[in-house]
């Protein structure tokens, strides 16, 4: 599956829905190639904040969102 993210305006947390991630608090998620949503880019790697459920976790980014939204990232990522 493509990794989706979900931003929530001013905020520098990302949500993301990738099914069956198998992650745990703490893992570390690599997305090779960058996406950039909401005046968020995601490249590169990132540590897992948060288990939502088996198909949702979320990232913490270094710039906030200047919008709410959801987008497809722009090729699948490595673990």
């Amino acid at each position: 599956s493509i990794p989706i993210f979900t931003t929530s305006s001013n905020s520098a947390i990302v949500t993301v829905t990738f099914i069956g991630h198998g992650l745990s608090i703490g893992n570390t998620f690599i997305f090779p190639i960058g996406t950039t949503a909401n005046g968020v880019t995601i490249k590169g790697d990132y540590q897992v904040t948060a288990v939502t459920d088996a198909n949702n976790f979320q990232i913490g980014v270094s710039t906030q969102a200047t919008s709410s939204g959801t987008s497809s990232a722009n090729n699948s990522p490595s673990r």
